[in-house]
């Protein structure tokens, strides 16, 4: 059993490390995954420290593989090989995780369009776009939109076009884009324009261009007033046109404007018969012409321009409405065998698409079965060979251990034997011992008998004395008390008598009170009259003052001295006396004492109340 753990715990170690990523992995691509957006030249950076050999998990390969891809392209780094993007989209198809899933479909239609295959990127984006309601992000809305619609319109597909641009119009504007949102303007009006609805063309890019000041976009102001320029051309707004170009070229660098641009200006010229300049802006077109496209616009500036000089030409007149249904038959021709591939391709992708998701079901399938056989033969066999080594080694080491538990058995009965004689020696000693201890311990036991039948004798006078002295301290407590309490009454009476003859003279009341503390101190003879009181007071009342100070706290001392005279018999005239104070405050004080007591309700509260009652 011990022997079968071991190897599970084995494979579930190898199969842990194979699948575990180590930190310093997955930690830069999150890092790199945060600064994509606003920093992506930090991002591609970090990505390129990282080394692909070293990750375990296809997550994380995955994640790689989209990140690079995402970088690359953000970077300006125009990538044709789809291979890596590709093992995010494999990876990413059968997740949940939405997001990377319409990120990795995105880039590689990307990378599609970067190797010019404008029908595989399509598709790519198609996936992608069927994610949008679950993705909810308006600028990676917008960005596919856009892709799109430059599909359609390179393939001349403009009517789509134009509605993919303007969906990405209304992604960006949802998620605050306005950079973004005004070069979808532009793309919009460009596809106007090559529909031959130059006015729609035209009243788009007066909204980007005034946009663009008020934000400040100058690079995109500077594309706008370009755009216009040729625009008014084609709409024969010369002399709107020519504003246009005076702040294009006061405020921006005109000469890095293509070919079309300045055969316009000749156009411009041509209309304000400046011949001269026509030419040479003529001229300058024809030397930034670099493609056919190029050559064949210049041509049509051309022929314009020939028509404005002379306008009597008739077959130039003809030739344009020739060249106009020409085009539009050619734009029409184009977009239907694109259609028709299309949706060919997207039949065969997607039966392809089924054919390989079975494929992969079956081989992962076939690999787990695979590993599992394998791992249960490599566990039976395994187990079987420990097994019979398991129990080889187990007969030897009990083998071993029979011959050293011989050897210890003998040696403990030779011990046993030993130990015998030495227990039946000590038992005899200890017998005799025990006999003589046992005389000595009668004698002690009969010493120990007459001692304690004495001290019994003695123990029953001390009880006897005892009880007299109690007897007769209790006598002499009662006369005390009856005496003391018989001088604090003849104390009262002269304190009422003298109160009440000489109630006004402040001098004799001191005088008297004076007296009576001497008298009290020589009954009781003490230095401290009070302290004494209350002691006694203690004695003669289960210590009542004791616990007044322990469990109410009074606000002064003179507080606890009042309860005393209370309790010790003294009347509210003698006290008012002996404090010194009028009789009111005595009441008043009195009433605030027990009001406390009542309210703290102390432990001892009933033995408070008696004595304060008598």
């Amino acid at each position: 059993m011990k022997t079968r753990y071991f190897l599970f715990l084995l494979l579930f170690l190898v199969s842990f490390g194979a699948c575990s990523d180590p930190n310093h992995i997955t930690e830069p691509l999150h890092r790199a995954e945060s600064l994509m957006n606003e920093s992506p030249d930090s991002a591609w950076t970090l990505l390129n420290t990282i080394s692909p050999d070293e990750m375990g998990q296809n997550r994380t390969r995955a994640l790689y593989a989209l990140l690079y891809t995402q970088a690359q392209d953000k970077t300006y780094r125009d990538e044709t090989n789809d291979s890596l993007i590709s093992i995010a989209v494999d990876y990413y198809r059968d997740t949940d995780d939405v997001r990377h899933k319409f990120l990795s479909y995105y880039y590689k239609g990307r990378v599609m369009m970067n190797a010019g295959e404008s029908i595989k990127a399509m598709l790519s984006f198609l996936e992608a776009e069927s994610l949008c309601e679950e993705v909810n992000d308006g600028y990676l809305l917008g960005l596919l939109y856009t892709q799109m619609g430059d599909i359609y319109k390179n393939c001349y597909d403009y009517p789509r076009s134009l509605e993919m641009f303007q969906k990405a119009t209304v992604c960006y504007e949802q998620d605050g884009k306005d950079l973004h949102r005004l070069y979808s303007l532009v793309d919009q009006s460009n596809v106007y324009k090559n529909m031959g609805q130059n006015e729609e063309s035209y009243q788009l890019l007066c909204v980007v261009l005034n946009d663009g000041k008020q934000y400040g976009f100058h690079r995109l102001v500077e594309l706008c007033l370009g755009d216009l320029v040729m625009l008014c051309v084609k709409l024969k707004k010369y002399v709107e046109a020519d504003k246009l170009l005076q702040e294009l070229q006061l405020h921006y660098d005109s000469s890095s404007m293509s070919s079309s641009f300045w055969a316009d200006i000749a156009e411009i010229h041509a209309m304000k018969q400046e011949w001269n300049l026509s030419q040479d802006k003529m001229d300058l077109a024809w030397k930034r012409a670099r493609t056919e496209n190029d050559t064949i616009v210049l041509y049509f500036a051309e022929a314009r321009i020939h028509g404005i000089r002379y306008p009597q030409t008739e077959s130039y007149r003809f030739m344009m409405q020739a060249v106009k249904k020409q085009n539009g038959l050619v734009r029409r021709s184009m977009e239907q065998p694109l259609l028709s591939v299309q949706n060919n391709l997207l039949a065969t992708e997607l039966e392809f698409q089924q054919y390989k998701l079975r494929i992969e079901r079956i081989q992962r399938w076939t690999i787990v079965l695979f590993v599992v056989v394998v791992s249960a033969g490599i566990i039976y066999v395994g187990q079987k060979w420990m097994r019979k080594r398991y129990q080889k080694w187990v007969l030897e080491r009990l083998r071993k251990q029979e011959v050293c538990y011989q050897l210890d058995l003998q040696c403990l009965q030779k011990e046993l034997a030993k130990k015998d004689e030495n227990i039946r020696t000590l038992i005899e000693e200890f017998n005799q011992k025990a006999d003589a201890k046992d005389m000595n311990y009668r004698r002690v036991l009969a010493n120990l008998e007459s001692e304690l039948a004495s001290k019994e004798k003695l123990y029953g006078k001390y009880v006897q004395w005892v009880e007299i002295m109690q007897n007769d301290k209790e006598d002499c407590m009662s006369k005390l008390s009856q005496l003391f309490n018989e001088r604090i009454k003849l104390a009262d009476e002269i304190l009422r008598v003298q109160i009440t003859d000489f109630a006004t003279d402040k001098l004799k009341q001191d005088a008297l009170t004076a007296f009576i503390d001497s008298f009290i101190k020589k009954v009781i003879k003490s230095k401290n009259s009070y302290e004494i009181l209350e002691e006694w007071v203690n004695m003669s009342n289960q210590n009542v003052m004791k616990h007044l100070r322990t469990e109410v706290k009074l606000p002064d001392e003179d507080s606890y001295r009042q309860v005393c005279y209370h309790i010790a018999g003294y009347s509210v005239y003698a006290i008012s006396s002996l404090m010194r104070e009028t009789k009111n405050k005595i009441y008043k004080r009195r009433e605030r004492i027990r009001k406390k007591i009542e309210d703290l309700k102390p432990k001892s509260m009933d033995l408070f109340v008696k004595c304060l009652s008598k």
